[in-house]
């Protein structure tokens, strides 16, 4: 009777941690093979693995070109690029992560030409390092699907026609896009109190990925935000926004180029372009993916969408800045915002 009972236990867990890994290899979440086999959408689950993944089984694939970025740039699609990208972009990133992952690429692909380099604001936030980032590689696709936590994500893609506002179509080979109808984005004016800080000495994180691409190109880019994000967590701390702007400045002398998305414009003052306040549609990051080849119209000095800062001086592009958030502030009617006169006078006494 006993030995009855534990044929029929073991199984019953047989069978679960076959339906478990069936369930897993079907949906594909960590791209071991073509993705999602019951559908063409790929939401996020774990983008470090799944990239490293796509980038190891593409091997063959003599990339001369790399993105590297947080969720703003997964958008950048790589069938948009001239050159043959490789888009390394994962959420929830940092500049210092950014490190160790191109170190990886420039061990198997020694041959990298150009560099687009994601610069979000957050990353000047003062803060302390994280110590020990490394590449997550993947493990034996057996070990990793019969895991129950990926089970769940794939039972829950299923079951849920937006787990998110974006994805990766495996059918366009993990190219990200937007799903349609999305709840929209309704902005406001939240301006907190915050003690936030700015830490100036992250530049060297920059330059420190730079040197490991020493031949390359390198164009780093400020995804576009929108006008209500850039008063409500960088406006209103003078000195996040100014130490932003100096670090930008600084860059563009050392990179090929640096364009900067987030200064307020008729693009980001229309909530309709994004799917939240830091986050745009499709359509939008073409016209960024364009604008970064130099084949926008970016360059020169207009923040008709976006400016490209190596055509400033560091008092002009700061000018240039403060003048369209408070053009936006003014639109909004909400001058009483307004103290960019203040801030600037003490960004040009440093």
């Amino acid at each position: 009777m006993a030995r009855r009972y534990l044929a029929t236990y073991s199984s019953l867990i047989i069978l679960g941690l076959m339906g478990v890994f069936g369930l897993n290899w079907l949906t594909d979440p960590l791209w071991y093979g073509k993705g999602n086999r019951l559908s063409e959408k790929n939401f996020p689950f774990d983008e470090r693995t799944s990239k490293t993944n796509l980038f190891l089984r593409n091997a063959q694939e003599d990339y001369d070109c790399v993105i590297f970025g947080s969720s703003r740039a997964t958008m950048l699609n790589n069938s948009a690029f001239k050159e043959n990208c490789f888009n390394y972009a994962f959420s929830g990133s940092s500049i210092e992560e950014y490190i160790p992952y191109a170190q990886f690429v420039a061990e198997r692909n020694p041959n990298i030409k150009k560099v687009y380099l994601g610069i979000d604001p957050e990353n000047f936030n003062q803060k302390p390092e994280s110590k020990g980032f490394e590449v997550k590689k993947p493990r034996h696709i057996y070990l990793s699907y019969l895991s129950f936590d990926l089970f769940l994500f794939s039972i829950d893609s299923l079951l849920n026609p937006m787990p998110g506002a974006r994805f990766y179509n495996s059918q366009k080979n993990f190219e990200s896009e937007t799903v349609d109808n999305w709840p929209g984005y309704e902005p406001v004016f939240d301006v907190r109190k915050s003690d936030q800080t700015c830490d100036r000495n992250k530049v060297k994180r920059y330059e420190e990925l730079r040197n490991i691409f020493p031949d390359a190109e390198f164009v780093g880019y400020s995804a576009p935000v929108s006008s209500w994000y850039v008063v409500n967590n960088l406006y209103a701390y003078g000195d996040v926004l100014d130490c932003y702007l100096e670090a930008n400045h600084q860059l563009s002398q050392e990179f090929t180029a640096v364009y900067d998305f987030t200064i307020p414009s008729p693009t980001t003052q229309e909530p309709s372009n994004g799917y939240n306040h830091d986050h745009y549609y499709d359509h939008i990051i073409y016209q960024v993916s364009q604008v970064i080849q130099e084949a926008g119209s970016a360059s020169g000095k207009t923040s008709a969408f976006g400016l490209k800062v190596n055509d400033y001086s560091l008092e002009e592009y700061k000018a240039a800045y403060f003048k369209e958030i408070r053009n936006f502030l003014n639109a909004s009617d909400r001058a009483d915002l307004w103290q960019g006169e203040e801030l600037n006078a003490q960004a040009n006494q440093r």
